[in-house]
């Protein structure tokens, strides 16, 4: 079972609640301690009246940890307590982010919040973000992942519900429990879970797991078991014509045509997945 999720900020104005097919939704609070998104309470009664399930980020501006978490458990905590309340999420990206690389940032404001809330939030982020994070992170905090392949056999980003297989490697985390497929032309996001696991996220030790105790999946929404070679390792082919061999979250070029064919016949269930390179070089590191 999965859960079809949209997130917005201000710049979607007054965004009226499943008008884009989703059956959940995740909206921007709080930026740094001076920013509050002026539409939040306007998504946040929708996802309240509607009964869905939903949830609210904070973008990490990398100021004072705690400051950061006391301002946006001040803008939240009004919707903690009601029948559906949200799931909390840290979205830690490099841009306008002054901690960027400091993974203890992270962890000492989803600590905050867990201290002054009870909650356990999620943390949200690419591969480079989420290679910051610390042990207790990886230990605690579940994870929204974020990551854009092309829609089938095209050069552009998915525009519709029709995500493929998850092709990252989640590195650190042993599972993920959503991925951010998709920023065009709104953000589209799939959540491995049922509604009620959506609503156990927030106080759950295993929060990367199942309601039946089995991990969730982080590769695809079947009941087909991967292999330990699929989950880690794949191809991807570059708009500008070059190959990458991507393992671990890490990235290697395949310098030959002939080497290419050789690891295809190695790893004949790899997956391969299209993208520009400068895409490629932002979501993985460079394997030296």
């Amino acid at each position: 079972m999965t859960l079809k999720f949209v997130d917005v900020a201000s710049h979607q104005g007054n965004y009226i609640v499943d008008s884009n097919g989703e059956e959940g939704v995740i909206v921007k609070a709080t930026q740094g301690t001076g920013y509050v998104n002026p539409t939040l309470d306007f998504v946040a009664q929708q996802a309240i009246s509607k009964g869905i399930p939903w949830g609210i980020y904070h973008y990490a501006g990398g100021g004072d940890a705690n400051a950061e978490a006391d301002a946006f458990i001040q803008s939240v905590q009004c919707y903690l307590s009601v029948s559906n309340p949200p799931n909390l999420i840290l979205d830690w990206e490099e841009y306008q982010n002054a901690a960027y690389s400091n993974g203890g940032w992270a962890e000492t404001f989803l600590k905050r919040i867990k201290d002054k809330t009870g909650v356990q939030a999620g943390i949200y982020g690419n591969s480079d973000d989420l290679s910051q994070m610390t042990q207790w992170v990886v230990d605690n905090a579940w994870v929204w992942f974020a990551g854009y392949p092309f829609a089938a056999g095209t050069t552009s980003m998915i525009q519709d519900w029709s995500y493929p297989n998850f092709p990252y490697s989640s590195g650190k985390f042993k599972t993920i429990t959503g991925w951010q497929f998709s920023s065009q032309p709104l953000d589209k996001s799939v959540f491995y879970l049922e509604t009620a696991d959506w609503a156990k996220l927030a106080n759950s030790d295993k929060v990367n797991q199942t309601s039946n105790g089995t991990s969730a999946p982080t590769q695809t929404n079947s009941n087909n078991k991967e292999s330990e070679e699929e989950e880690i390792m794949f191809f991807v082919e570059t708009v500008e014509g070059k190959v990458y061999q991507i393992i671990n979250g890490m990235y290697s070029y395949v310098p030959t045509p002939a080497l290419y064919k050789n690891l295809k016949a190695t790893f004949p269930s790899a997956k391969t997945i299209k993208m520009y390179e400068g895409e490629m070089t932002k979501m993985y590191r460079k394997n030296v």
